[in-house]
């Protein structure tokens, strides 16, 4: 396009998917359960059961413009650019059974769900002068769900002044 050739746009989007089920088979050989009535209904250590299942679900979303412009005797290099990471995940345990279907003592279901994001916004500035002199200056913005509201976002800016 007329007037942007010094542009250009990376971008990288990726997806990745986890899921799993699984099933245990065991013995009860918990000593508390080897009461006269379990033996009497044939329980001391037999086999037991539980079944579960877990899943995990990451997208990444990375892109960045970068202009990169030369004059006579000024240089100029632009990046602005942002990245986007979210998981999700997840997992449930059913109770633990006997092969007859009742429950093993304090055995219960259960399941937990969370999501975890992380955002960053970049940019840096390049500019040299007389092919000599470089002015160089960063800004980084980093955020995180897993920190508070109040103290999500991170500022990291930079202005180092080196000669060339």
């Amino acid at each position: 396009m007329h007037g942007w050739e010094d542009l250009t746009l990376n971008m990288g989007v990726s997806n990745s998917n986890y899921h799993s089920e699984n099933m245990s088979q065991g013995r009860d050989n918990m000593p508390e359960t080897w009461s006269v009535s379990n033996v009497n209904l044939g329980k001391g250590g037999i086999a037991t059961h539980s079944t579960g299942t877990s899943f995990s679900r990451r997208t990444v979303l990375d892109y960045y413009l970068n202009y990169n412009k030369a004059l006579t005797d000024h240089q100029f290099d632009i990046t602005l650019g942002h990245t986007y990471e979210m998981q999700k995940y997840g997992s449930r345990t059913s109770e633990v059974k006997y092969n007859d279907g009742t429950l093993v003592s304090g055995s219960i279901e259960n399941s937990n769900e969370g999501a975890v994001s992380m955002a960053s916004w970049f940019s840096r500035l390049n500019y040299k002068l007389f092919n000599r002199f470089l002015l160089t200056a960063t800004l980084r913005a980093d955020a995180s769900s897993r920190f508070a509201p109040e103290t999500r976002w991170g500022f990291f800016p930079r202005l180092p002044l080196p000669g060339i």
